[in-house]
């Protein structure tokens, strides 16, 4: 069923419209009709279905007959990744959206390519918001201003997260060796960009004492690195409780 990203939906059953971008996508691009149902969210943990009665020039009409209220997941999963050639780091703000990431901190580094655009924080944004829709997720994850590394990993902390760091040189633990050992704990994945950190950064990283962690023997792509992660941390969770969302 399509989704629809409304900001202000109402907690309760009843009447409703809306406009905007989401009209237009409703009317012109998936020319839904009267009597036809969709999802509404409000990217805040609430999920309704709405029939739709009457569509004006400029709004839909219609009744929200059915509200979930989702509680957002125990405990909470963040990832930080490095600014990316080829929108590859779109790439991972949608694909780890769409696998429940809470919150996203995009890093600069010595080893950055790509250079921040006024709008790039906004893209991301907008393609998080594009992914829930897709993917009926009732939280719409929150992105922070793109900062230099090391200082994010304060932020990183200083929001209730523990880093972990993906780094392919060397021997470390397997992401599940780590978390099983302090499940409660909210962790942020941090990935590196294209060449990976530098040897100052990963001095930095180990003076730091910040946990490493091992992704396996093959040497991944950034954009894969964050996939996989996340998904094997995910995978944890859901063995540990079938609902974690």
């Amino acid at each position: 069923m399509p989704c629809y990203y409304i900001p202000k939906l109402p907690n309760q059953k009843g009447e409703f419209s809306f406009g905007g971008s989401e009209y237009h996508h409703l009317v012109n691009v998936r020319r839904i009709q009267p009597g036809n149902e969709v999802l509404l969210t409000n990217g805040k943990g609430i999920i309704a279905t709405f029939i739709v009665k009457e569509i004006e020039s400029k709004q839909v009409i219609g009744r929200i007959k059915k509200i979930r209220e989702l509680a957002p997941a125990k405990p909470a999963i963040a990832a930080s990744f490095s600014l990316l050639k080829n929108k590859n780091d779109e790439l991972i703000v949608e694909k780890l959206t769409e696998l429940g990431i809470r919150e996203f901190f995009p890093i600069t580094t010595a080893r950055t390519i790509r250079k921040v655009g006024k709008n790039t924080t906004e893209k991301f944004k907008k393609t998080a918001i594009t992914a829930i829709k897709q993917c009926d997720n009732a939280y719409l994850p929150y992105i922070h201003s793109i900062g230099k590394f090391p200082q994010v990993l304060n932020k990183i902390k200083e929001n209730g997260y523990i880093p972990l760091v993906a780094l392919e040189q060397g021997r470390h633990l397997l992401l599940e060796n780590i978390v099983q050992r302090h499940p409660e704990q909210n962790y942020c994945l941090v990935f590196g960009p294209e060449g990976g950190f530098s040897p100052a950064e990963i001095e930095i990283l180990q003076n730091w004492n910040i946990q490493l962690f091992s992704l396996g023997n093959h040497i991944l792509r950034a954009e894969t690195a964050a996939i996989t992660a996340a998904a094997q941390i995910l995978n944890f969770y859901l063995k540990q409780n079938p609902e974690y969302y």
